[in-house]
């Protein structure tokens, strides 16, 4: 239950997820004091039945939950129960796994962070430690240890095309850090993906992100081709704003771009793609800094289509299902199928809700003589401010 209010909340802050999954948080938060943490309770009575002094390694409630309210709502209260049992020499969240530890990619109070540094300085700290220290020895643990994992089982990691729950990719964690800033995986449901690439093959570069947030990001990416490469890396933890995109060679690989070679300023959000042109055999540096806040995206609409449930019929009818996914409702809204870059039919739709309660808000409307890659296109003159622009376009194809 918890995961999907936790994707509806990251995407769009929708009130009923996050006041289900706060009120279950608070219950939860409400056991935890200092020198009394409270690990489990007795379902019926709701008495604690594991309560410790000073927290020990997985002996207190939630711990990717606390994190994830924290993400969604940007609330202190959410840092508290970590925060407090840093304060007490013990557990404060989980301890860097497999080298990955999504507590260490974000920000703390001053002597939470400090008391992160002391910790994460192991070997195995892998890439939890590197972003925190900006060390890249740090890596080298578990680099080597993936290499050789992938190396004595390559078949059952790629041709065989794994799915099963216990064929896992834990060991490669620090590796798919270095390239995405965070390394999703079985029951690891936080999201801090930083970044990921389209356009580029997985040989035909490296990548690291030295730094990622609300606010700014780093990657140092290496092209191992003989050609310039050309791509796109679309970013995933930067807030709304206007930002200044600097790239640069780092010949000596310290980590530093050695001069600017171009600068743009670009209007970025998650889910916004930066274009990349990557100079061959050469290290380039990639900053983004954030220059002007604007407002929160999740505080708009949001029209999307999808082909679940819009599909082209044998007579060319077509009943497009328009629904709003976001946290306001949406007005006048245009529907348009075109076809070769010309407007063939329109509709407008008076209104639709938002889905506030977490019911589905759909209206439809109906195309009579659509074609095989007709695109059905909401809001084809983006009037209409929304969390996303990327669903409002469909392709059709016979189902």
């Amino acid at each position: 239950m918890l995961h999907p209010l936790y994707v509806v909340g990251l995407y769009n802050r929708n009130p009923t997820a996050l006041d289900k999954f706060e009120r279950w948080g608070r219950t939860w938060r409400k056991y935890q004091s200092p020198g009394r943490f409270v690990g489990q309770v007795d379902i019926l009575s709701g008495e604690p039945t594991v309560v410790s002094e000073r927290p020990t390694a997985e002996a207190v409630g939630p711990v990717n939950e606390w994190l994830a309210l924290y993400q969604m709502t940007g609330d202190p209260e959410w840092q508290e129960p970590f925060t407090f049992t840093m304060a007490a020499g013990g557990y404060w969240g989980t301890h860097a796994k497999y080298g990955r530890m999504p507590h260490a990619l974000l920000e703390w109070p001053e002597a939470a962070q400090t008391a992160m540094r002391q910790r994460l300085t192991r070997p195995e700290d892998g890439y939890a430690a590197f972003f925190l220290h900006k060390d890249r020895r740090y890596l080298e643990y578990w680099l080597d240890a993936s290499a050789s994992w992938f190396g004595w089982f390559p078949h059952m990691d790629t041709a065989a095309e794994q799915q099963t729950d216990r064929v896992l990719s834990y060991k490669a964690s620090v590796p798919i850090s270095c390239y995405l800033g965070n390394a999703p995986n079985r029951n690891r449901f936080l999201n801090f993906t930083a970044v990921s690439y389209e356009g580029l093959q997985g040989d035909d570069f490296a990548a690291l992100v030295w730094d990622a947030g609300p606010d700014v990001l780093k990657v140092a990416i290496y092209n191992f081709r003989d050609a310039a490469l050309q791509g796109r890396m679309r970013v995933w933890r930067l807030d709304h704003g206007r930002y200044r995109v600097r790239t640069g060679p780092d010949a000596d690989d310290d980590g530093h771009m050695d001069e600017l070679s171009g600068e743009r300023t670009m209007e970025l959000q998650r889910y916004a793609a930066v274009t990349l042109t990557l100079p061959p055999k050469q290290v380039t540096i990639v900053e983004v800094k954030q220059v002007e806040q604007l407002g929160d995206l999740r505080s708009r609409a949001d029209l999307a289509l999808s082909p679940l449930d819009t599909y082209l019929g044998p007579e060319g009818e077509i009943d497009v299902k328009v629904h709003n996914i976001g946290a306001l409702p949406a007005r006048d809204i245009t529907v348009s199928l075109v076809r070769g870059g010309t407007v063939v039919a329109s509709h407008v739709i008076e209104h639709i809700e938002d889905p506030h309660d977490l019911l589905p808000r759909i209206a439809t409307v109906h195309f009579s003589d659509a074609q095989d890659r007709d695109t059905v296109i909401v809001d084809p003159e983006e009037t209409i401010p929304e969390i996303a622009e990327h669903n409002n376009r469909l392709v059709l194809g016979s189902r």
